[in-house]
């Protein structure tokens, strides 16, 4: 679900890093078994950092973009984890985390070409950075549920290098990014005191209450929007504000029609009360801010399904002619994803595209399931074979187990298959693909 839902959001946030490194080719192991000769493993160490720095930093600035749905859900894991276990704060936190960080953005950055994230497979030196900046991705995503700084790599460089990320500063931006994407302001969050400041500027106000239509109803004023409330004072850096909408009251944000005040740019606020109508100075700024505020409301529980494109002036709409100010909408809303939104899959096409994967990687489970012989056996973390470096196993015996599950049931959908491919082979018609001509031997 949140590879569909997500892919945009995945795109926006982590894309541009991705580039940068799979088209830059810095060093990054920090393995000193794996080191090149001539490699500096400082200067690695350096580049690593800067990666994960730049990634992390990203990753939790990036709230605003995550989607609404993926929000509801982490805001109910949220809730659910905080009922089951309500003397432990820390699980609330790992229970989003370990979704977000783990099974997203882990898992995109180790393998951004399956979340269409890059073109192509990255080549192998590219392929062992991103493994390195995963595995710290999720280390880091996995403080704001723990007490104290700590990790769980069983490598001793993995260990030396994530001191470098053991301060008060990761932990406390962890969990203000997951407070921030589990909760909103119409479900009492337990987010940050402070409101996070995400736009201003200066733009155009239509005068509440006014009929006639005239310059002097459209008045300048700085514009200021937090993730609490969006407000307009007379000018910059005025303390009191003129007027103030709550987010959680904003209904819905929308253009608006230019023939309404014959004036371009034009967006409105529909709020609880009278909406408000607000000039931007370009096309490109009223995009901006319907964005942002549109992002900034989107789980407000009373968002509208319709809305009136025009204004309300003389005392009917100039869309519909309604008379009553208080009438239904008579265009849908654009903005956000409908409730009702349903995606066409092919269940049976997906399962048998999973049944593909499978034998397609056989050898592959072939190798993991000899890993994990040596581990148990062994009793220790062993030298990784570059044939199965690209994954690190946790738990040997709950893998090897996972391991012999998966072939018995491969096993079980081979005969069928097999039965399958001879009938079509034997029914298809000669010269066809399934039956094509085969040259005369003399």
């Amino acid at each position: 679900m949140m590879k569909i839902v997500g892919g945009h959001y995945l795109k926006v946030t982590l894309k541009p890093i991705l580039d940068e490194i799979c088209e830059s080719s810095k060093p990054c192991e920090i393995d000193p078994i794996k080191l090149k000769e001539g490699d500096n493993v400082e200067n690695n160490k350096e580049n690593l950092r800067y990666y994960v720095d730049k990634l992390f930093s990203t990753i939790v600035k990036s709230s605003m973009s995550c989607p609404t749905v993926m929000c509801d859900i982490f805001y109910s894991l949220r809730q659910m984890a905080t009922q089951r276990f309500p003397n432990d704060p820390h699980v609330q936190y790992s229970a989003v985390s370990s979704f977000v960080f783990l099974r997203f953005f882990a898992v995109a950055v180790v393998s951004p070409h399956t979340f269409h994230l890059r073109p192509h497979h990255p080549d192998p030196q590219t392929i062992r950075t991103l493994t390195l900046i995963s595995k710290t991705i999720q280390t880091l995503g996995s403080l704001g549920s723990l007490s104290k700084s700590k990790s769980s790599f069983k490598e001793t460089f993995m260990c030396e290098f994530f001191k470098m990320f053991q301060e008060e500063g990761y932990i406390i931006a962890v969990k203000k990014f997951l407070d921030e994407i589990s909760s909103t302001e119409t479900k009492e969050s337990s987010g940050t005191s402070e409101p996070v400041h995400l736009k201003e500027g200066e733009m155009y106000k239509r005068a509440q209450g006014r009929t006639r239509i005239g310059k002097k109803n459209f008045k300048k004023r700085w514009f200021c929007l937090t993730s609490r409330e969006l407000t307009y004072h007379k000018q910059p850096g005025s303390k009191d504000a003129i007027y103030t909408i709550p987010v959680k009251n904003i209904l819905a944000v929308e253009k608006l029609e230019e023939s309404s005040f014959n004036k371009k740019n034009m967006f409105q606020v529909i709020h609880t009360e009278k909406p408000l109508y607000v000039q931007a100075n370009n096309c490109v700024e009223a995009n901006e801010w319907i964005d942002v505020l549109c992002r900034v409301s989107r789980c407000n529980q009373n968002r509208l399904s319709f809305y009136h494109p025009s204004a309300y002036l003389n005392g009917n709409w100039l869309c519909c002619l309604e008379t009553s100010e208080s009438a239904l909408g008579c265009k849908r809303c654009t903005a956000g994803v409908p409730a009702d939104i349903q995606i066409d899959i092919d269940e049976d096409r997906e399962t048998e595209r999973i049944y593909s994967l499978f034998t397609l990687s056989s050898l592959k489970l072939q190798k993991m399931e000899e890993a994990c012989g040596t581990i148990a056996v062994y009793q220790g973390p062993q030298k990784e074979p570059d044939d199965y470096s690209n994954f690190v196993i946790e738990d040997s015996v709950t893998t090897f187990k996972t391991i012999q599950q998966i072939k018995s049931i491969i096993e079980k959908l081979d005969e069928p298959h097999e039965k399958y491919r001879k009938k079509r082979s034997s029914s298809a018609k000669y010269g066809s693909k399934e039956n094509p001509i085969v040259g005369k031997t003399s």
